[in-house]
């Protein structure tokens, strides 16, 4: 199978070999603390999981809009306007499976091959990458 060559581009995650690293140290006994993936080390809380069981149960099991529900963007934009005193509307909302999937949708959107891009330091590993996915 041919692989596009805009792969060859990137390197590897350096967070998941962070995380992997991690793991293989885990499987030979030694303590590791992994700051790599930027997850919490403790499980989903229960309220969470509660809910994705009952959404299951009711059938809410088929795709949704893919910037996110209509719901769920309003609740984000009226928690974001309390925290940060704003005024923005649900409209102004876009719902992602990840950061690194969000930072890839803008990137893509927002940037032509070629194009200079310039990323401040300290960065997240993932910018450069994805900027070079976008050949800018």
């Amino acid at each position: 199978m041919k692989i596009a060559n805009r792969l060859s581009m990137i390197t590897e995650s350096s967070t998941i070999a962070v995380m992997e690293e991690a793991q293989r140290l885990r499987r030979q006994g030694i303590d590791v603390i992994d700051l790599g993936p930027g997850e919490p080390d403790f499980g989903t809380p229960e309220p969470i999981c509660r809910a994705a069981v009952e959404a299951i149960e009711s059938g809410f099991t088929k795709y949704t809009s893919a910037g996110g529900t209509l719901e769920l963007r309003r609740a984000i934009a009226e928690r974001f306007n309390r925290h940060w005193n704003s005024d923005f509307s649900e409209a102004n909302v876009v719902v992602c499976c990840g950061a690194k999937h969000a930072i890839y949708n803008v990137v893509t959107a927002c940037f032509e091959a070629g194009d200079e891009v310039i990323i401040p330091a300290p960065y997240w590993v993932t910018f450069p990458e994805v900027v070079k996915m976008a050949e800018a």
